[in-house]
């Protein structure tokens, strides 16, 4: 047990003269450092200087990299620039300028930016175009008759469900569509699509027939301009008169059903109807109608001069006294005949 206590101890007392030894030592090393001038905080400048000679050195060895693995693309740069003119072909122009070679890129975008946009203009004609073609092959004249049918003797809840379907998804307003449609014919009327313009008309005419929202809808598709253009035109080319005059009065069935109601906005239409509607025109087939179905054409010969001597009473009395001169003459040759 001695042994182990000595042995201890010893080893603390070397434990301790270390330490010592280390205490003396660290007091040197401050009182050394005390004496030397700290060192300031100021970054040299060389590593700056390195690092940016490092950056040069990197991009000259990209650029001699790309270079070497794309020597054609020079040559084929300089034989478009020759092309265009920019450099001649005997190399006196040794600089290009890059703003020139821009301009040239961008005025070749814009030339094919106006070529794609005339294409779609010269589309969007042809599809206009298209829109007013049909092909009369019966199915739409059999179509207006289904319709007609459906509305025939006021039925005023078909005639709504045909404006306006409120169990559909998507509501189409057909009388509306019916009413645009004359827009394709009404302008060539010939033997052809005469029927079919005739049936147009009667299924409007019973799309109306009692029923005032469905005439405020015709009257908004500017339905008297048309009338008041067929009415004028008069005859219609290679057209029967049996046609031209089922035409006319299925055109009168149509706007007497516009008019014929006297509630509050039944009025306001019957009103805009007069203010439109062409009545020298309607007057002047009311005349040849009379003139067609008159046996005695001397009775219309003195209408017609009464309505100048009403026009012009003093110069037109010596025509009415002529016509009806020849009026006797003709009574006369007929009993001796």
């Amino acid at each position: 047990m001695f042994m182990v206590t000595l042995m201890a101890l010893r080893q603390i007392q070397a434990y301790e003269d270390a330490m010592r030894q280390q205490r003396l030592s660290g007091w040197t090393r401050r009182t050394t450092k005390s004496c030397v001038k700290p060192p300031s905080k100021k970054k040299s400048r060389k590593p700056k200087e390195t690092e940016q000679n490092n950056k040069l050195a990197l991009v000259a060895n990209d650029k001699t990299v790309k270079t070497r693995n794309k020597p054609k693309s020079r040559e084929n740069k300089e034989i478009a620039l020759t092309k265009s003119g920019i450099l001649k072909k005997d190399k006196e122009n040794t600089f290009i300028n890059p703003k020139a070679t821009e301009k040239d890129a961008l005025m070749q975008e814009a030339g094919e930016v106006e070529l794609t946009v005339k294409d779609q203009e010269s589309d969007a004609i042809e599809a206009d175009t298209s829109a007013f073609e049909y092909r009369n092959d019966g199915y739409i004249e059999l179509v207006l008759k289904v319709m007609a049918r459906m509305c025939d003797g006021q039925n005023k809840h078909l005639q709504d469900y045909l404006r306006e379907q409120p169990d559909n998804v998507k509501s189409f307003d057909i009388i509306a569509e019916v009413t645009r449609f004359l827009n394709v014919v009404y302008s060539n009327i010939n033997s052809k699509n005469i029927d079919l313009l005739i049936q147009l008309f009667e299924t409007m005419n019973e799309f109306t027939a009692g029923n005032q929202e469905n005439r405020v809808v015709i009257y908004d598709n500017k339905i008297i301009d048309y009338i008041n253009f067929i009415l004028r035109s008069g005859e219609f080319g290679d057209c029967s008169t049996e046609k031209t005059l089922e035409l006319r009065k299925s055109i009168s069935n149509l706007v007497m059903s516009l008019i014929e109601e006297n509630g509050p906005g039944a009025t306001e239409v019957a009103l805009e109807v007069k203010d439109t509607l062409d009545k020298k025109a309607v007057l002047a087939l009311m005349a040849t109608c009379y003139e067609r179905h008159q046996t005695d054409k001397t009775k219309i010969m003195e209408l017609k001069a009464l309505e100048e001597a009403l026009a012009d009473p003093l110069g037109s009395q010596g025509k009415l006294a002529s016509t009806r001169n020849l009026a006797k003459g003709t009574k006369l040759l007929k009993g001796v005949m």
